[in-house]
């Protein structure tokens, strides 16, 4: 007796939301499967519908799309807050060593950038191999 396949039938497409027999139409998000709702905010549970499900799914992606309008610190600025604390608070060597590490971290150029107005090249942003390092050595 032959094996019954299960999943997507051949030559189907993967829409990205599903519709589940007496429960209604849901889409994945991680590990769970989140209700797709309309305009109102009412769960989608007609499987005649065709075009309800549709336009759900993408006011959802949209909406996952935009970035959230949060009042945000960025990156940076949660470095330099803890910098001036560290600065003031802490030996001299430990606020150097601790800017130098963070400036690493934010910017991702190389240390000789960190006192001076030089400008990064795009030459600087390159990872360099040491095989590649040695090579441009004997040149």
């Amino acid at each position: 007796m032959a094996r019954r396949k299960t999943g997507r039938s051949k030559s189907s497409r993967n829409k990205g939301y599903w519709f589940r027999k007496g429960r209604g139409w849901y889409v994945t998000e991680g590990r769970s499967a989140v209700p797709l709702c309309d305009d109102k905010g009412n769960h989608i549970k007609s499987a005649d519908d065709e075009e309800g499900p549709k336009e759900a799914y993408a006011r959802r992606v949209l909406q996952i799309g935009q970035p959230s309008k949060q009042a945000g610190l960025t990156v940076m600025d949660a470095c330099r807050l803890y910098l001036d604390h560290a600065q003031s608070s802490g030996s001299p060597e430990t606020y150097r060593l601790r800017a130098g590490f963070l400036f690493d971290l934010c910017t991702g150029l190389p240390a000789r950038f960190r006192e001076s107005t030089a400008q990064p090249t795009a030459k600087d942003r390159t990872v360099s191999t040491p095989a590649s390092a040695r090579s441009q050595q004997r040149s």
